[in-house]
């Protein structure tokens, strides 16, 4: 039996975290005009796409206010309106201020409260004036593109350099990556975070940008050493107390299982029996799993997972739920594949994980 997964209470984790007080939050609130009664949605980055984190209501005065535990790194997240989204970066605990209205939301909005902040509202500003120009053309886009790069030069690890390089307009990036100034940019940011920012999830995805397309067009920029990688790392401690890193069990084989899981579940001892029959077929042939256990009881995890053969670690409740918003994991327990750097594909049915596995070696 799968265990649904509420994103209130994100199996007690989010609610520990929130239990720490109010100084391990960050806050957005504000005003929006002409949008009274309606609802607001917050999002944050996860695997393959955007999760919502919750949903606050306009009031009558067209204020909102929404708060959530503060991550371990900086993040850009959206708030959410009829389709039409803003954008906003967090760094801790700061409070940011959003001022707009119902109709232009997107398009004529401010944000307050962090340089990150103003500094994000004033690069959207700049793109949605061009790109909104019916005579917008290849030299108007250049000239913004130079523009933007020279507005955070000085600031090349700031969370809003790395909303800029993923930053899209009608499907396509602003910062082409097979564009070779693009690419030089892209690289400025990959060396500045790989610098300041090493454990950051988000280093190893622009340094894979970096490489990859530095590889098609031989763009002659600093070399950066990277791996490529497709997927946020994740250290957590196992039952001896030892850091294990996903990175570098995936470094060391062809594919690797990731399983979120509870070992106080029902669905706990035929999901081990499951991998434990793919462990003992396939570990030899270059297969190995990484387990992330989110029990509330650190000791029932520490006891029942001692013995098991791969590699089990536990996600603590100080750690709150983020790594379930990350992977855009609702329900447990759920398993990928990762084979050569990439994550593949999501396993959805046990009775086919061991032709799935076959498959990917």
């Amino acid at each position: 039996m799968k265990k649904t997964l509420s994103y209130i209470s994100a199996i007690g984790l989010m609610s520990a975290a929130w239990a720490c007080g109010d100084t391990n939050e960050w806050t957005i609130a504000g005003n929006i005009a002409d949008a009274t009664g309606s609802t607001l949605y917050v999002d944050m980055a996860g695997v393959g796409g955007w999760v919502t984190l919750d949903s606050v209501r306009i009031d009558d005065d067209g204020d909102f206010s929404y708060s959530h535990a503060a991550s371990a790194y900086p993040d850009i997240y959206r708030l959410r309106l009829d389709g039409k989204c803003i954008y906003f970066p967090i760094d801790s605990t700061e409070t940011v201020s959003v001022k707009t209205d119902g109709r232009n939301f997107d398009r004529d909005f401010s944000l307050t409260g962090s340089a990150a902040a103003s500094m994000l509202s004033e690069i959207d500003r700049r793109i949605n004036s061009v790109y909104d120009n019916p005579a917008v053309n290849a030299d108007s886009i250049s000239r913004l593109k130079r523009e933007l790069a020279n507005m955070w030069l000085s600031d090349r690890n700031s969370i809003v350099a790395y909303y800029l390089i993923q930053k899209q307009v009608n499907g396509k990036h602003i910062f082409d990556p097979s564009d070779r100034f693009d690419l030089k940019v892209i690289g400025g940011v990959a060396t500045a975070f790989k610098e300041s920012r090493p454990d950051d999830p988000r280093t190893k995805y622009i340094e894979r940008l970096y490489l990859q397309n530095r590889a098609i067009n031989n763009a002659a920029i600093d070399t950066i050493v990277a791996d490529e990688i497709s997927f946020f790392d994740i250290n957590l401690y196992d039952p001896q107390g030892n850091n294990r890193s996903l990175l570098e069990l995936a470094d060391k084989n062809k594919v690797v299982l990731i399983s979120f899981t509870s070992y106080d579940e029902d669905f706990s001892p035929a999901l081990n029996l499951a991998l434990n029959k793919v462990y003992e077929r396939y570990h030899d042939n270059g297969m190995d799993i990484y387990q992330v256990s989110f029990d509330n009881d650190e000791f029932f995890w520490r006891e029942s997972a001692r013995n098991l053969p791969w590699v089990t670690v536990h996600n603590p409740a100080v750690n709150g739920a983020e790594l379930l918003f990350r992977y855009n994991i609702k329900t447990l327990p759920t398993l990928f594949v990762i084979r050569n750097g990439e994550l593949l594909e999501r396993v959805t049915d046990l009775s086919d994980l061991d032709r799935t596995v076959t498959k990917y070696l």
